[in-house]
């Protein structure tokens, strides 16, 4: 089992790294710490705890150290317990020694590596933990790890055990995601306190009393609430303060919601795109399914969900695969394919189908593309259900292009997908919200309105919101 450690000898600069997601700060109390030797490098050192090995990196430049970290005050209520063997403390490893000569660590050096053997005790429960919240919406201590039901293997999006993308030969795998991670902290990602995106008022005494208009309301990154003839629609509901299966650690939501939660109208329709934390926030889940007339809200989710959902204790969910069709009332509503993958746990990967959706009425369709990878699915759903009145397209969580492609399509992929599906407006989702990959959070709309500009698309074709802003769909 491999798991990341960086130790942050600064106050000061470590509350300054608070926001982004990165490898959690702790400090080993110096009784504990026993470095008997260190192999030079310009960048490098070993040392060695109580018989394990660790791998240093030394950070000393302010603008890479700042982006290398999360940082926790003491105590951590959750760990309080343990203090005596873990404190978060931030503070400052002692020294090595070089030959036998002592070489001591500077005031504000970073240190970060990767720890690459078990510990036992108490200790390793805490790296696990910490090591589960700091991959990026993926990986959890959590909840339930479920078997997908009704698996079909002559499909090619299944695979007898789980669900595959068709078009991909590979996915990236575990040591991808470390070489990710470790080419981060050389990168200058921006902090959290670099972006204020204002919030658009609106009227939820207006949208609560709507029966006759259509609207969209972009609440912040994947989840929109859209109503068609009275039907109270949301996407991948997310109104919890943090992307992460636990809510003291993980990537830090930079907007309130749209909407406050209390303010909702009355929701009919929940679609769930995949299993990732930034899209199934299990506390907005909950929320919805208890508040008052809760239990008449049917939750879409993908092929293998069910079980989670009812684990939860939500019993109205609707399972479908890639091309389902369910009629709820004058609703038409098709579970549609997407290029994604799904990890709820450490230990499952691709258990749950991931999907984008379909919504007909009378006299409307829109799309919903959940977060997707750029493949034949746009041209292929377009073809089958085209034109569509309003698509929703991710724009943002694209950057490293050599780990993100498969599965983020970045701004002018997104303007290519709004031309497969023959859709007459489109409004960008997932980005602004949550710092979860290498991009500036403010560059998809630079990127996405040069796209349009290039493609000979107007303004209107595709929209940027802001946090809360609803439209009126003609």
């Amino acid at each position: 089992m491999i798991f990341n450690n960086i130790l942050i000898a600064d106050t000061h600069r470590a509350k300054r790294v608070l926001e982004t997601s990165h490898p959690p700060v702790f400090y080993i109390p110096p009784q504990d710490i026993q470095m008997q030797y260190l192999m030079k490098s310009p960048l490098t050192s070993w040392c060695e705890f109580k018989g394990e090995a660790h791998y240093y990196k030394i950070l000393v430049d302010e603008k890479e150290a700042q982006n290398a970290a999360w940082y926790y005050p003491n105590p951590t209520p959750a760990f309080s317990g343990l203090k005596d063997h873990v404190a978060f403390y931030p503070g400052l490893m002692d020294s090595c020694s070089v030959n036998g000569e002592k070489v001591q660590a500077q005031k504000g050096d970073f240190y970060g590596g990767w720890i690459t053997k078990n510990i036992v005790g108490p200790f390793k429960a805490i790296l696990l933990l910490l090591w589960s919240a700091c991959i990026i919406s993926t990986i959890s201590m959590s909840a339930v790890s479920c078997a997908a039901q009704n698996i079909a293997p002559d499909k090619p999006h299944h695979t007898g055990r789980g669900f595959r993308n068709p078009d991909l030969k590979e996915d990236h795998g575990f040591s991808q995601f470390l070489r990710w991670q470790w080419q981060r902290l050389w990168k200058n990602i921006p902090s959290a306190d670099t972006y204020n995106f204002p919030l658009a008022s609106n009227d939820p005494e207006f949208l609560r009393s709507n029966r006759l208009k259509k609207t969209l309301t972009w609440i912040g990154h994947a989840t929109m609430l859209i109503q068609i003839d009275g039907v109270n629609i949301l996407t991948d509901p997310h109104f919890s303060e943090r992307s992460s299966p636990v809510q003291w650690a993980g990537p830090t939501r930079l907007v309130p919601p749209g909407i406050a939660f209390e303010d909702l109208p009355p929701i009919h329709i929940v679609f769930i795109s995949h299993d990732h934390y930034d899209s199934l926030d299990r506390q907005s889940i909950l929320k919805l399914y208890h508040r008052q007339n809760g239990k008449n809200t049917r939750f879409f989710v993908p092929l293998g969900m069910k079980k989670w959902f009812e684990n939860l204790g939500v019993l109205t969910s609707i399972e479908m695969d890639w091309w389902d069709e369910y009629q709820m009332d004058a609703l038409k509503i098709i579970a549609t394919p997407m290029q994604h993958w799904g990890k709820r746990s450490a230990f499952s990967r691709n258990e749950h189908l991931w999907a984008s959706w379909v919504v007909i009425s009378e006299d409307f369709r829109f799309y919903f593309g959940g977060d997707t990878g750029y493949s034949r699915h746009f041209a292929e759903t377009g073809k089958r259900y085209g034109p569509f009145d309003l698509a929703l397209l991710p724009i943002g969580a694209y950057e490293p292009r050599w780990f993100m492609k498969n599965h983020h399509i970045n701004p002018e992929e997104a303007v290519q997908a709004h031309k497969d599906l023959n859709s007459k407006k489109s409004v960008a989702m997932h980005w602004g919200t949550f710092i979860l990959t290498d991009e500036p959070l403010d560059e998809p709309p630079r990127r996405l309105k040069e796209a349009m500009e290039n493609e000979g698309l107007s303004e209107k074709e595709f929209l940027v919101l802001q946090h809360g802003e609803t439209i009126i769909l003609e």
